[in-house]
């Protein structure tokens, strides 16, 4: 059958010429033919139909039985097939029915099991062999596709954000890191938290080489040379350089000293003779209460290195077996890794990179309780680094070592020894900065605070306060030896208080201190082999009930110890000192000091333990007498003191200033009163085997004795070129207000009192005669007397030697038994009578 085209069908009648001008009735039968191919599908028409396949759940799994409402083509390729599931199928399927056809998918590959689920809708084509799925082979290929493209584009994304500096900062914590593998292209991750996100330990780690920064190793005997060492259980044995295991739960053990929870340990041995099947050896961490930390069974010959982190109650690493069969070990190291690396789940190691730290990036909380371990691991990970303490947070500790290089920020934070040691709380290095370190220790026995004991130390604040009081140390900074003094340690302030010893310098060169506050002292500050130091402000108040009286009791203490000289060039802003049970201010020992300098020193109540005190000077320079040389240089701009020792325990060590065995120097503007006690000293100013000193412009009154005492003792040798210039001296008691003591050996040359004016007393001034080869040379005597508290029945100077020019204005009215050198003066202004002495005699002029 021919079937017409449409457009034969319905073409245009033409009357008279003209197109369309005339009616046209299309013949029925073809427009009947030209549907039926029109919907059929022809060579005219092509089918281009979408024919729904019914299934009503009449087949099997396996075989969909089908009906259609319209005939199906029988060419191929012609139209597209809609098949509905009903059945799950478990194996290759067929269609049957309507259409006969193997189901296969678009690769022509059977269906798979499983891949046809009830309610699924299939789109297929008929090949003229099989119905083939136009979706299912390519969607596989799709997907397989979109996953390759996303792994490609992770990669990239790893490979850009390495070039970047591989931020990553998608991990909470510093456990997130530890349970993630990171691809090997990223070389940094950022956490949120340590613990917790914003618990404030944020920080960036960096990628760093397969093995982490480790200590020394801990153990001993690892190598197994000897049968020492190791604790053994259960047919353990050392020998022939290994260890061997032959029964079942067989073990050793070494306690590991510092060992402590929250340490990472790596443990590294060596598998010699392998473990018997099903058994093994394994690396732990134990004792105590807590459970072992473990590493996994090992069985095979070869090297494991284990990573393990000890818990609170571990002291000790051991090796447990099981079903061993004889194997060994062999080369044990055990170390402790540095804190603040990560190993994540990879493998690799990382490490923080931030360069300013806070506790929390390692987990130390600040709430008092003991984190002396993982503080001690942050210190240890800091060195070149600044380290941020939180205001507010106290730290439990038992003795930490700062790092050298590393900046502390720690204003508002404190520290709190928990137990008293002998240990130093803080030891401080080299090249450490900080603003305040803040620490309160239990006290009680040798309690030690701070020590610095390194070079390019600065600070602004120090306190070390103990609970109770203690006999050690509060602040201690020292190098090792004169020779090798440590230099250039600055530190702003130092508060300490309850210990015997409060602050400490040894072998230090350079060392400003600008603020020292001492409390509750017996020694204040001690200086000992110390150059070229100066130190503003220092107050130490307050008695410890350690104090004995004796030597050594004092608020500032200054001796050389190596050597001459080895405490040479310091100097002193105001020093103030209450309480002290021997001097306040003392520069002693048997070796030389030179250039040592007090802007003003203020001194109350010394000598405090009254009788018991075996001194109470408020300023004493002595050089003990094995040294034939002399203190240097001694200096003092200021000084006042009030209320000091009236002991009985002796008099000259009272004197408020003693001077022994120094040459060159000066103690000016001294001014000297009585507060609470009778006396403001027992003796003004006492000098002492002494050379070229001189003391302006005193103002002692109510000194028990002696306002001056010049005084020469065997081996303390001569004086010369002394003078008190100008001032006040007083004494309250019928003792002459200036005393001069020679002995047989020794020679008063130039020893002036110039311009002073003297009261109280049974004399103004006694020379005693010297004997044997001793004498006065050139020396005077001018001041101004009266008002003695004793009729001065020796004379107003007692005085029988040439050697001593005397100058005298007083208005009592006779100079008996003064024989001074020709051409002294006495002037009686009460009388209005002058005298000159000629000829060994008086004559009025």
């Amino acid at each position: 059958m021919t079937v017409r085209t449409i457009d034969e069908i319905f073409r245009d009648f033409v009357t008279d010429g003209v197109p369309a001008s005339g009616p046209f009735n299309p013949h029925k039968p073809d427009i009947r033919d030209t549907l039926k191919a029109l919907t059929e599908g022809s060579e005219n028409f092509p089918d281009n139909r979408v024919i729904r396949l019914n299934n009503a759940n009449e087949g099997t799994a396996n075989n969909i039985v089908v009906t259609a409402s319209v005939a199906i083509p029988a060419a191929a390729y012609q139209v597209l097939y809609i098949l509905n599931v009903t059945q799950e199928n478990t194996g290759p399927v067929t269609v049957s029915g309507a259409i006969n056809r193997d189901l296969v998918t678009n690769i022509n590959q059977p269906v798979p099991v499983g891949y046809l689920t009830p309610g699924m809708a299939l789109l297929c084509i008929d090949t003229g062999s099989e119905l083939r799925l136009l979706s299912y082979g390519d969607a596989e290929t799709i997907a397989q596709a979109a996953e390759d493209a996303a792994a490609r584009a992770e990669d990239a994304a790893a490979v850009a954000e390495s070039a970047a500096g591989g931020l990553l900062s998608n991990f909470d914590t510093a456990s997130a890191v530890a349970a993630a593998n990171i691809p090997g292209p990223v070389n940094y991750a950022r956490t949120a938290g340590y613990s917790t996100v914003g618990d404030g330990g944020a920080a960036l780690y960096k990628r760093v080489g397969a093995n982490p920064n480790v200590g020394p190793a801990l153990q001993t005997n690892g190598s197994f040379a000897s049968d020492t060492g190791w604790t053994k259980v259960n047919s353990a044995v050392i020998a022939d350089g290994k260890c061997t295991f032959s029964g079942t739960s067989a073990t050793i053990a070494q306690t590991i000293a510092g060992m402590a929870g929250g340490k990472l340990y790596r443990v590294q041995y060596r598998i010699v003779d392998a473990f018997a099947v099903g058994g093994g050896v394994a690396a732990q961490l134990f004792g105590g209460a807590d459970s072992s930390s473990s590493a996994p069974n090992r069985t095979a010959p070869g090297t494991y290195i284990e990573y393990l982190v000890a818990k609170g109650t571990h002291t000790s690493v051991r090796f447990f077996t099981f079903n061993a069969g004889g194997g060994s070990i062999d080369d044990v190291i055990v170390q402790e890794v540095t804190a603040g690396q990560i190993q994540s789940a990879d493998g690799a190691w990382w490490e923080i990179a931030d360069r300013v730290l806070r506790p929390e990036m390692f987990g130390i909380k600040g709430d008092g309780s003991n984190e002396n371990t993982l503080l001690q691991g942050m210190f240890d990970f800091a060195a070149g680094k600044e380290v941020v303490l939180p205001y507010g947070a106290t730290y439990g500790i038992s003795t930490i070592t700062l790092p050298i290089g590393m900046r502390l920020k720690a204003k508002g934070a404190s520290f709190n020894k928990l137990v008293a040691s002998t240990s130093y709380a803080i030891n401080i290095p080299g090249y450490v900065t900080f603003d305040n370190i803040i620490l309160s220790t239990p006290g009680g026995g040798s309690d030690m605070g701070i020590r610095i004991n390194g070079d390019f130390v600065a600070g602004e604040v120090i306190q070390s306060i103990a609970t109770a009081e203690a006999s050690g140390f509060a602040v201690r900074i020292e190098g090792p030896s004169a020779a090798a003094r440590i230099g250039n340690v600055r530190i702003a302030k130092i508060t300490a208080g309850n210990f015997s010893s409060q602050i400490q310098a040894f072998y230090v060169s350079r060392l400003w201190i600008g603020d020292m506050r001492m409390t509750n002292y017996v020694t204040g500050f001690y200086i000992r082999d110390v150059v070229i130091s100066q130190f503003d402000n220092i107050l130490a108040s307050g008695l410890h009930s350690a104090a004995t009286g004796g030597a050594g009791n004092n608020g500032v203490l200054l001796e050389s110890v190596d050597g001459d000289y080895g405490t040479d060039n310091v100097t002193f802003g105001k020093v103030t000192v209450k309480d002290s049970a021997e001097h306040a201010v003392r520069i002693g020992g048997q070796f030389i000091m030179r250039d040592i300098h007090f802007d003003k020193i203020s001194a109350f109540n010394t000598g405090s333990l009254g009788n018991t005190s075996t001194g109470g000077a408020a300023f004493k320079a002595l050089l003990g007498d094995t040294n034939p040389g002399r203190h240097e240089n001694i200096t003092v701009d200021n000084l006042y003191f009030e209320d000091c020792s009236d002991s009985t325990n002796g008099i000259r060590n009272h004197a408020a200033v003693h001077i022994s065995r120094c040459n060159q120097g000066y103690v000016n503007n001294i001014v000297g009163r009585r507060n609470n006690k009778a006396y403001s000293c027992k003796i003004g100013i006492l000098i002492i085997g002494s050379n070229r000193f001189h003391f302006d412009n005193p103002d002692i009154i109510y000194a028990a004795n002696f306002g001056f005492n010049a005084a020469a003792e065997s081996l303390q040798d001569n004086i010369s070129n002394v003078t008190v210039n100008g001032g006040i001296l007083h004494s309250a008691q019928a003792s002459p207000v200036c005393y001069f003591e020679p002995d047989a050996d020794a020679t008063f040359t130039r020893v002036n009192i110039k311009g002073t004016v003297l009261y109280g007393g049974r004399t103004a001034a006694r020379y005693n005669d010297p004997t044997g080869t001793g004498n006065y040379v050139n020396c005077s005597f001018d001041a101004d007397y009266s008002s003695p508290v004793a009729t001065p029945s020796g004379g107003v100077v007692e005085v029988s030697n040439p050697g001593v020019q005397m100058t005298l204005r007083t208005n009592i009215p006779t100079p008996v038994g003064a024989s001074p050198a020709n051409g002294s003066t006495w002037q009686d202004y009460g009388r209005g009578e002058f005298y000159v002495r000629r000829a060994g005699n008086w004559v009025a002029a």
